[in-house]
């Protein structure tokens, strides 16, 4: 399976926690407000599978086959 990360974070404060220590919380902000970071759960398509990293940002998998 191929594993892609995602902008998207479970909660705010997992995105601040991700980001904060390079870009700050202001910055954090204004990219969520530009739509480059997304809180909560993306939808997936038919083949792959969501998946939660450590850092609470969610990832797909690909299944092998529908690449």
């Amino acid at each position: 399976m191929t594993r892609i990360g995602l902008p998207y974070f479970k909660t705010l404060e997992d995105a601040r926690r991700y980001y904060a220590p390079v870009l700050g919380n202001r910055e954090v902000g204004q990219k969520i407000e530009r739509g480059e970071i997304h809180i909560g759960k993306p939808r997936i398509k038919a083949g792959e599978v969501l998946g939660l990293d450590l850092d609470n940002r969610y990832y797909v998998q690909k299944v092998v086959g529908n690449e």
